[in-house]
């Protein structure tokens, strides 16, 4: 896997210059990698045996997440949901549970709305008791990108205050 077992990118594969853009090494001529996750890869390799029929099956059920998403907010302005039904996870992991056979059960209430092109705003709602944010999705009608932001600030002028951001550490 290379130098960086554990990260994500594009390296030299000689080490020296950490995670850099692709192009910058084939400018000076050196070498590069792609290294993965092992849970990306694992995840991946599920696609290995699908034909162009089912990409093309699979690219329709997307198609139908965006009717139905669209079609679903026709009578409302704008929709108010969690973000995700978790507040965090280990920092670490791919996904919850770092199972590459079930990588989406956290994106379940963003997921239809990245696929019909709405806008949303996540916006922190709150703390769990863990003292974890809690987020709270804005999603408005498709190309209503201001309406979003406006009731974005609205609930931000009018929710408690927040706590301040924590000091990254010296």
């Amino acid at each position: 896997m290379g130098s960086y077992p554990n990260r994500v990118g594009l390296y030299c594969s000689s080490g020296k210059h950490g995670l850099l853009d692709r192009e910058a090494w084939w400018a000076r001529g050196e070498p590069c990698e792609v290294v993965v996750l092992p849970f990306i890869a694992t995840w991946c390799r599920r696609a290995e045996k699908l034909s162009a029929a089912d990409a093309l099956r699979a690219l329709g059920q997307v198609f139908l997440m965006r009717e139905k998403a669209v079609a679903a907010m026709r009578k409302f302005d704008f929709l108010l949901s969690p973000t995700s039904p978790i507040t965090a996870y280990e920092a670490d992991e791919a996904a919850p549970g770092n199972d590459p056979e079930k990588p989406f059960e956290h994106i379940g209430f963003t997921a239809p709305f990245n696929m019909s092109e709405q806008p949303a705003w996540s916006i922190c709602a709150g703390y769990d008791v863990d003292g974890l944010p809690i987020g709270l999705q804005i999603v408005g009608r498709r190309f209503d990108d201001v309406g979003v932001l406006r009731m974005a600030g609205a609930y931000e002028t009018l929710r408690p205050s927040l706590r301040p951001w924590p000091e990254p550490p010296r």
